[in-house]
């Protein structure tokens, strides 16, 4: 098995910078400006694909390491890290949520009507911060327990990142206890994923982090094969979208075909060595990189820049889209910044889980 695998990085950016353009155009500017609500652009910039496509990575990524060394503790020390990484980012925009909230900073009450929209912008955050409420939330309640008070509502995806870590380390211990894993957990996945769980997502990332330790997806194929992989994974994303009979409004939400499109996307691009080199473009590594940061932070530039700036604007529909834009790469510097810190934490991380693991 390869060391780092770029590609890996490469999709979690373009999918970290699709959520993000999601949230700022389709959601909060598309009452606006209805070209944002367009089919087209839905399934260019489709959040939900997105976060299922993070599942299933996040699987993929907590089972590289046990599959490499076949060492049992390697297993426990990723999911001892998971967590405490998972808790930086939630702590942080959680936080500063919490901090904007306590000096009464609320522009997105106003933009909310200015933007005749009340999804995202002026959705949640209709409670008095605590700070022991806060904190409840920041260390368990986001992960383990449904919150009512929700400091980052982004933040629903936490609680499945848990269990399905838990998931595929229960797996990856068992496997050597199996006959047949991979078909086990292959035939398992596509049960769960059938009745549209996100446990399946997390196993099919397994599934796919064991082809990958075995070599299934070494070799990089001829230029016929390539090109009919492209074909396949515009397809695969075009298809969920466009389906009448079954998609029969703009927003169709997490209907069955995109359970099914997003495993075989990440199928897809794991055997075209032409894909691969595409999202493994430095742009792309670097938002990979950032991606969980940019995926927490985008909530409080959304709820409160873009609000303040929607307010001080008013009802022009191009200095809006000029000001979503600049708000999207502020929120992209200040995921740079937070990944900083991030990396530092991380390595303090590291050690404790070494010292807890040996």
């Amino acid at each position: 098995m390869k060391g780092h695998i770029k590609y890996l990085d490469g999709i979690r950016g373009i999918a970290s910078l699709s959520v993000v353009i999601f949230h700022f155009f389709h959601e909060a500017l598309g009452s606006f400006v209805t070209v944002f609500r367009s089919r087209i652009f839905y399934t260019i910039f489709d959040g939900h694909e997105d976060v299922m496509i993070f599942f299933i990575l996040s699987g993929d990524a907590l089972s590289i390491s046990y599959l490499r060394k076949k060492i049992e503790k390697t297993i426990v020390y990723s999911f001892i890290k998971r967590y405490f990484r998972l808790l930086f980012v939630v702590f942080v925009s959680s936080f500063s949520v919490y901090v904007l909230m306590k000096l009464h900073i609320d522009p997105y009450r106003k933009a909310q009507y200015i933007l005749d929209n009340n999804s995202w912008v002026g959705e949640g955050l209709d409670f008095r911060p605590k700070f022991y409420d806060f904190l409840q939330y920041s260390f368990g309640k986001v992960f383990f327990g449904d919150a009512q008070n929700k400091y980052n509502i982004f933040l629903w995806t936490m609680q499945y990142e848990i269990l399905g870590s838990f998931l595929v380390m229960l797996l990856c211990i068992s496997t050597k206890y199996m006959k047949e894993p991979k078909a086990y957990i292959l035939a398992t996945s596509i049960c769960l994923i059938l009745f549209q769980s996100y446990v399946g997502l997390f196993m099919f990332g397994l599934f796919l982090s064991m082809m990958r330790s075995e070599g299934f997806f070494d070799g990089e194929g001829d230029i016929t094969k390539n090109l009919l992989l492209i074909l396949c994974l515009i397809l695969l994303i075009y298809i969920p979208n466009f389906i009448p009979s079954i998609t029969n409004k703009v927003d169709p939400g997490y209907n069955i075909l995109k359970f099914i499109s997003c495993p075989l996307i990440l199928l897809v691009i794991c055997q075209s060595k032409m894909i691969q080199d595409f999202i493994s473009r430095k742009f792309f590594i670097f938002l990979g990189k950032i991606s969980f940061s940019l995926y927490g932070i985008h909530y409080v530039t959304l709820k409160f820049l873009f609000s303040y700036s929607v307010n001080e604007i008013g009802p022009y529909e191009y200095p809006l889209i000029l000001s979503a834009i600049m708000c999207v790469l502020i929120t992209i510097y200040i995921a740079y910044i937070m990944s900083c810190f991030e990396s530092r934490y991380i390595n303090y991380v590291n050690r404790a889980a070494k010292l807890i693991t040996n």
